[in-house]
């Protein structure tokens, strides 16, 4: 989102909030010390680029109930 934001020339003021609703997702992410080990190398990649992110303060992981996240709608059945 960030990177089509500057193609538009829009300049961010804040970070970027993601919302999700697994902790253990936010834990990965946000804690220095949690390590997440896999054999799916572009998960690891993925994963490290969001810490990154995350450590920087270019993103914002906040915690929230399915029930009010409003895309989760369109990616359940």
């Amino acid at each position: 989102m960030s990177r089509l934001f500057k193609e538009l020339t829009l300049e961010l003021n804040e970070p970027l909030v993601l919302q999700c609703d697994n902790r253990q997702t936010i834990r990965l992410i946000c804690d220095e010390s949690a390590k997440l080990q896999t054999k799916l190398r572009h998960v690891d990649i993925h994963n490290h680029w969001l810490r990154q992110e995350c450590q920087a303060k270019r993103i914002h992981i906040q915690w929230k109930p399915t029930t009010d996240i409003v895309a989760d709608v369109l990616t359940k059945d």
